[in-house]
Formats: structure tokens, C-alpha cells, sequence
């Protein structure tokens, strides 16, 4: 080990989604003060330190990480009470003696009645839902993940985790360190839009525009998922993804990322489940689609 040990501080908020971790200075001090316009009042947030044998990343042999550890910030300072500033009373003024005149009453004009113009009701606007241009891959789980070209740099540059699309920063069907490149399997869940969510760690995201993620499910059924240009993003990115591989920044598929190369061949059977070739297999609506990419009959050449 070095003779000097070196601190940084890594802050995230409730979902792990990463508020602040300078990649410099790195320092001895074992206190740290938070730099100001960070945090929100009244959150959760969570920390925790890293310690190195080496001033940076590369320069360290040994490195470790403290568990984290969770504090709430304080919803803001109590409104101060106004002073209020009495208002003087003015003094009366004094009513002159005398009888007054006495004062011609006009004769009043009377006003026209105004007939009200009956304003019509406005028509509604309906505002359509939006047709995804695509459908959604879905999955329940991943079983292998590989970066095809890595760029990160280090071991634990940022990290790539394939998701729910309707949750995707709490859960994680498994993921993949961009400088590592192994995959760490994680959870099952009921088959459904996948969403891919990318993390900056050590280093910002660097990916080039249609690099591909390789995935994989338990079927063996392989496919890529096609990246935008993500240049020295320092912040979470989430991606959902096409049936094809391509990515989209909404979960309507409505705002393209990046889009799958065209070409590639679709073969539909419109045979009777008896016909399907031996060691094929059949999917109908009652089996769980989860280790297939699509819905029910995805396999089998499109029963």
C-alpha cells in the first residue's frame, strides 16, 4: 500500500441515481463539505466514502468503499415574523357651522337594459395517446450482457443495466461495467417493456453513436441493443428499447435515440401448430413468455 491515503465522497439519491462524485481533487481529509445548490430540502439521500493508496484511479494498486449510509436534509429555515408598524390616526377635521345650500336634484337618465350575449361552449380538444412507431421488447430477465466495444477506460468506468420500463431505476434484470465487461446476473420479473439505464461511476459515459450492447435470454435467443452518442455525460441516461434493438429516450418510443440498421429477415409461418419442425418449440397465450424476446409465439418462425 502507498504511504498516503486518499478520500473522495460519492452522494446518490433514494433511487441510486448519482448527485455528486468529483473525479478530483482527491485529498487526505476525513472531512468533507458538500459544495451548495446540491441537495433538496426534505430528501433522502445516500453516501458513502472511497478510499485509494494512489492520488487517481490509475494510479491506485488498492482501493476501497465504505457501505452506504443514508441522511435526509432539512426542509429550510422557519419564515421570520414581521414587524408590524402602527399606522397614526389622522385628526378630525373640523365641520364648518352654517346652513348649507340647498342642492338641485337632476333627474336620472335611465340606462338601457343590456341583453347578455350567450357565450358558446368551447369544444373539447382530444388530445390522442401516441402510437409507439415500433413495439417494445419484452422481457422478464437477461441471462448474458457484453459491451462489443468498451470505452471506458477503467474497471468500473459506468455501468450498463437492463431494466423495467416501468421502473427502471428499481429494478435490474442484470448488468454489466463497461471497462469489466462481465456480466453480474439479477432479479426475474413478469415479461414486459424493457428500459436500458446507464450510469456514470468513476468516469462520464462515452459511447459512440450505434455501438451495441449484446444481451441475451434464457432461450439463447441473442440480439443487440444499438447506443446513441453519449459524449462525456455525467449524468444517468435512461434508453428504452425496440423490439429491433433500436433505443428511444420515452417510453412511448416516440423520441429516437438510435436506430437499428434495416435488412435483416422476418420469417412468419402461418401453419398449424402440428406442422412446427422437430426440436422447435410452441408458445401459445398461457405459457410465461419470460425467457423469450417478444410475446407468446416470438419463436418457431412466427407461430
Amino acid at each position: 500500500y502507498g504511504e498516503t491515503i486518499y478520500y473522495r465522497v460519492m452522494i446518490v439519491d433514494q433511487d441510486y441515481n448519482m448527485i455528486y462524485a468529483p473525479l478530483a481533487p482527491w485529498g487526505t481529509s476525513t472531512e468533507y463539505t458538500v459544495p451548495a445548490g446540491l441537495l433538496s430540502g426534505g430528501a433522502l439521500y445516500r453516501w458513502r466514502v472511497e478510499a485509494y493508496d494512489g492520488s487517481d484511479m490509475l494510479g491506485s494498486d488498492h482501493y476501497s468503499f465504505s457501505d452506504w449510509a443514508a441522511f435526509t436534509t432539512a426542509t429550510g429555515a422557519a419564515t421570520p415574523t414581521p414587524t408590524v408598524t402602527p399606522t397614526e390616526t389622522p385628526e378630525p377635521t373640523a365641520t364648518p357651522t352654517g346652513t348649507p345650500e340647498a342642492t338641485a336634484t337632476p333627474t336620472e337618465t335611465p340606462e338601457p337594459t343590456v341583453t347578455p350575449t350567450q357565450t358558446p361552449e368551447p369544444t373539447p380538444t382530444v388530445t390522442p395517446t401516441p402510437i409507439p412507431a415500433v413495439n417494445p421488447l419484452t422481457a422478464g430477465a437477461v441471462t448474458w450482457m457484453r459491451v462489443e466495444v468498451p470505452r471506458a477506460g477503467e474497471e468500473e468506468g459506468f455501468l450498463y443495466t437492463l431494466a423495467c420500463a416501468a421502473d427502471p431505476a428499481g429494478t435490474d434484470m442484470g448488468s454489466i461495467w463497461d471497462g469489466y465487461n462481465e456480466f453480474s446476473p439479477g432479479d426475474s420479473y413478469l415479461a414486459g417493456p424493457v428500459a436500458l439505464r446507464i450510469t456514470p461511476w468513476h468516469v462520464a459515459i462515452e459511447v459512440a453513436a450505434g455501438d451495441r450492447l449484446l444481451i441475451a435470454n434464457a432461450a439463447g435467443e441473442e440480439m443487440a441493443v444499438y447506443l446513441p452518442a453519449l459524449m462525456s455525460v455525467a449524468e444517468p441516461v435512461t434508453l428504452y428499447v425496440a423490439a429491433d434493438g433500436s433505443t428511444y429516450y420515452d417510453a412511448e418510443l416516440t423520441e429516437t435515440a438510435c436506430v437499428a440498421p434495416e435488412g435483416r429477415p422476418v420469417r412468419v409461418n402461418f401453419q398449424p401448430e402440428e406442422a412446427l419442425p422437430v426440436g422447435e418449440y410452441y408458445r401459445d397465450a398461457g405459457e410465461p413468455p419470460a425467457d423469450h424476446w417478444g410475446p407468446a409465439g416470438a419463436k418457431g418462425y412466427g407461430w
